[in-house]
This record gives C-alpha cells, structure tokens and sequence, in this order.
C-alpha cells in the first residue's frame, strides 16, 4: 500500500485569509465550501492542496513550511517580479 501527500496543512490565525492570499499567489482559487470565518480553507493544486487551519493564538516562532514554487509559464525572475494583490501588506503583518 502506498500514500500520497493529500494537503500541505498550514496553522494561522484566519485560514480564509491565508488561503484567500496563496491562490492569488498561485492564479488559484478557494475551494468552493472555503468562507470567511470558516476555521478551514483549501486551495486545490496540482500534486497536494494547500490546507489552512485556524489555531488559536499567534505563532510562537519561525515558520518550518516552505513553499518552493516553480513557474510554469514565465522564468523565476519574472515570476518573482510579478505584483501580487497585497502581498507586500501581507508580509508586513503575517
């Protein structure tokens, strides 16, 4: 018998906003039950989904999950270039 990885599981505070932040990231979206306030949220990907989980409490110390991203219509540079809707906000205060 064999397994899969089905979600990357990431812990934070408002998993509808974390979730809602990667898709744009990703040219994604939510999956369709994924609400504001809701204490899940998915972002269906190929490979393994990103799944956000609401704990209580702020995180206590540096993040141990890194996302590696691979462009797959334009070189890393470009990628890396690439304006994302709040992304530097977001970086300010996530």
């Amino acid at each position: 018998m064999t397994s899969l990885v089905r979600h990357t599981t990431i812990d934070c505070t408002d998993a509808y906003r974390l979730a809602s932040f990667w898709a744009k990231v990703l040219d994604g979206s939510l999956a369709e039950d994924g609400l504001p306030g809701d204490p899940e949220a998915t972002v269906p990907a190929a490979g393994a989904a990103l799944l956000f989980i609401a704990v209580p409490g702020a995180k206590a110390g540096k993040n141990r999950v890194h996302l590696d991203l691979q462009p797959q219509d334009r070189s890393r540079d470009e990628e890396a270039e690439r304006p994302v809707p709040s992304a530097r906000r977001w970086s300010a205060t996530g």
